[in-house]
């Protein structure tokens, strides 16, 4: 794969380099694309705790009646 790469990303492929964080622009590459997907499974992560958590609170302050997943099973016939 080619790419074409100009400044300002080029400026910072330099610096990473020069830091000793990579040796060359593809290692950089590669370890950017690997940081950020690090990042975007957290931020998935993150949001489904913030949804299950928005969940178990609407749940706990509402009258609504629960049902146990073994007595749904049961009143299905499985």
């Amino acid at each position: 794969m080619l790419l074409e790469i100009q400044r300002p990303y080029t400026d910072i492929i330099d610096k990473l380099i020069g830091f000793g964080i990579a040796n060359n622009p593809e290692e950089v590459v590669r370890q950017s694309l690997l940081a950020f997907s690090q990042q975007l499974n957290f931020e998935e992560e993150y949001l489904v705790n913030k949804a299950v958590e928005a969940e178990t609170t609407e749940i706990l302050n509402s009258k609504t009646q629960l049902t146990a997943a073994d007595d749904v099973f049961v009143l299905a016939g499985l």
